[in-house]
């Protein structure tokens, strides 16, 4: 039949050429949308890494300072201590060091709910514009459906 109609096959293959531009035109689309919603996301994941960041350090801040308690009990003579027990106390003595330490895990246990309590409004706050115009549209989407 390509002897008899030759243009049949050329509409095949401008069909095929159509379709080929049409998926071509479909994947750049979604890889488009997959990036932008990948640069949307990217704020708030980098801001939750830095949270629990700063949720580990807040938490080893107190474990140490409790740990000051426990070393005192261990070690309740000031002047018969291992060089390595004086160092983990600051050269201070028990008293201070248990005070002390006591004090900075209670500051810290403190610090942590307030700012995981905060963080949601923090990071509304700092989110950027482009961000917050795409949230606003899909919370309007998510109340009309």
């Amino acid at each position: 039949l390509a002897q008899w109609f030759p243009e049949d096959d050329a509409d095949d293959a401008n069909k095929k050429k159509d379709d080929n531009e049409k998926e071509e035109k479909i994947r750049k689309q979604a890889v488009e949308k997959t990036l932008q919603t990948m640069k949307d996301s990217l704020f708030g994941l980098s801001v939750k890494g830095y949270c629990e960041f700063f949720y580990f350090v807040v938490n080893s801040v107190a474990f140490y300072g409790y740990l000051m308690a426990i070393v005192a009990f261990y070690y309740p003579d000031d002047t018969a201590q291992p060089y390595y027990v004086q160092t983990l106390k600051f050269g201070y003595a028990n008293a201070i060091a248990d005070w002390t330490g006591n004090f900075a895990g209670d500051f810290m246990w403190t610090i942590e709910p307030i700012v995981i309590l905060g963080s949601p409004f923090y990071l509304s706050y700092m989110q950027p514009s482009s961000s917050k115009k795409i949230s606003a549209a899909v919370d309007d989407k998510v109340k009309k459906e």
